[in-house]
C-alpha cells in the first residue's frame, strides 16, 4: 500500500494535497490567498470547480480573456497614475467593476457572472487607452 492511500482521507485528492504542501513550505502564503487566484483564474480564465474531465472549452476563453485582464491591469495603472485628469464617471465606473469583481470572486466563481459588467469593462479600458496611452507606428523606417 502506497503512502499516499494511507493519510487521512480529508487530504486524498491530488489538488487539497498540492495546497496543502504550498501552505506548509511556504510562511507567507495563506489559504485564503490561494482560493482568491482560483476563483480569478476560474472567473477569466473558465477553469474547472472539481475534478471534472478536462475539455477544450477554457481553451476558446483564454484569448480574449487574456486580453481582458491585460487591459484591465494597464487600466488599472493608468488610472492611478493620473488619478486626478480622470472624470468622476470613469473613477466610479472603475471603483464599481473593481469591486464587483471582488464580490463575485469572493461569493460564486462561474465564468458568466463577468459577462454583466464586460460592457462597462471595456468602456473604461477603452475609455482610459484613447485618452491616455499613444500607439504610433511607423511603417517606413523598414524602407530605409
Amino acid at each position: 500500500m502506497s503512502t499516499i492511500t494511507n493519510i487521512n482521507k480529508v487530504f486524498d485528492h491530488r489538488i487539497r494535497l498540492g495546497i496543502m504542501s504550498i501552505l506548509m513550505v511556504n510562511e507567507y502564503t495563506n489559504f485564503n490567498m490561494l482560493k482568491e487566484l482560483s476563483n480569478l483564474g476560474r472567473i477569466f480564465f473558465d477553469y474547472p470547480h472539481t475534478n471534472q474531465q478536462p475539455t477544450n472549452r477554457p481553451l476558446f476563453y483564454i484569448l480574449p480573456h487574456a486580453l481582458l485582464v491585460i487591459g484591465l491591469l494597464l487600466s488599472i495603472f493608468i488610472n492611478i497614475v493620473k488619478f486626478k485628469q480622470f472624470d468622476i464617471a470613469i473613477i466610479l465606473m472603475a471603483l464599481f467593476s473593481v469591486v464587483y469583481i471582488g464580490g463575485i470572486s469572493l461569493l460564486s466563481s462561474y465564468n458568466q457572472f463577468i459577462f454583466p459588467i464586460l460592457p462597462i469593462l471595456l468602456i473604461w479600458i477603452s475609455y482610459t487607452l484613447n485618452n491616455y496611452v499613444i500607439f504610433k507606428i511607423n511603417l517606413f523606417s523598414l524602407k530605409k
